[in-house]
C-alpha cells in the first residue's frame, strides 16, 4: 500500500501540459501589497488589465454640431451611459483599494510572518469599516488577486473564520492548516502521527480542535492518513 502511494504521487496530476503548456494562465494581481523604506504596507492598484477608457471627442463634437436631433439626442443618451460606466469602474477600484488597506491594517502579522498567522476576518467587519454593504465587499473581491510577500492570494482568503488560542490570540482557518501541515512535516516517517495525535500537539500550541476537524483540515491538505503515510 505505501509503494502504491508512493508512486502515486509521483505522477503528473496534469499529463496533457506536456503538450499544451497554455492550460495554466497567469494571474495578474488587481492590488499589491507594498512596504516602504519606513516599513509602512500601502495597498497599490497594478491597473495591469484594465483598458484606459475615455469618451471620444468626436462624438462630444457631433453633439454640439450635428442639426439632426434625433441623431444628437442618440448620442447624448449614449455619452451618459458612456460616463456611468467609466465612474462605475472607477468606483469599482476605488472599493477595492479600500477594502485593501483595510486588510492590510488587519493583516500586519500575516504580512510579517505568513500565511499561518492570518487573523480571522469576515465581511461584515470590513464593510462597516468602509461603510457598504456587505454584499459589495463579496463582490468586489470575487475573481481578484493581491500580491503580498508571501505571493499572489485570491482575496476573498482573507476572509474566514477562525479559533482564539488558550492565550487569547487570534488564528484564521488557513492558519491553522498551515500548522497541521508543519506538524505532519516534521514527523517520523515510520511512524506517522495520527488525528488524535496531531489534535494534541495543536492543543499544546494552544489551539484546541475536535479530532474530527483535524481529519477535516487534513484532508484539505490533500494529505494522506497516518497508516497511509508510514514508510517502511
Amino acid at each position: 500500500m505505501a509503494d502504491a502511494a508512493s508512486h502515486i504521487a509521483q505522477l503528473d496530476p496534469s499529463p496533457g501540459t506536456s503538450f499544451d503548456p497554455s492550460g495554466n494562465p497567469y494571474i495578474v494581481p488587481d492590488v499589491s501589497f507594498e512596504r516602504n523604506q519606513e516599513g509602512e504596507w500601502s495597498a497599490v492598484l497594478t491597473n495591469e488589465y484594465l483598458p484606459r477608457l475615455r469618451l471620444s471627442t468626436t462624438y462630444k463634437d457631433l453633439v454640439a454640431t450635428s442639426p439632426d436631433r434625433k441623431l444628437r439626442s442618440y448620442l447624448r443618451n449614449q455619452l451618459r451611459d458612456g460616463r456611468t460606466l467609466i465612474k462605475a469602474l472607477d468606483q469599482r477600484q476605488a472599493t477595492i483599494l479600500a477594502i485593501s488597506e483595510e486588510i492590510i491594517s488587519r493583516q500586519k502579522e500575516f504580512l510579517a510572518r505568513g500565511s499561518r498567522f492570518l487573523k480571522p476576518l469576515t465581511m461584515n467587519e470590513i464593510a462597516d469599516a468602509i461603510q457598504v454593504h456587505p454584499a459589495t465587499i463579496s463582490r468586489a473581491v470575487a475573481g481578484k488577486h493581491a500580491r503580498t510577500p508571501h505571493g499572489v492570494i485570491e482575496m476573498r482568503r482573507f476572509f474566514a473564520s477562525g479559533y482564539t488560542t488558550t492565550g487569547g490570540d487570534a488564528i484564521s482557518n488557513q492558519g491553522v492548516r498551515e500548522a497541521l501541515q508543519v506538524i505532519i512535516e516534521k514527523e517520523n516517517r515510520q511512524k506517522p502521527l495520527s488525528d488524535s495525535a496531531i489534535q494534541k500537539i495543536l492543543a499544546e500550541q494552544g489551539v484546541k480542535l475536535a479530532r474530527r476537524t483535524v481529519a477535516k483540515y487534513r484532508e484539505q491538505l490533500n494529505i494522506l492518513p497516518s497508516h497511509l503515510r508510514r514508510s517502511f
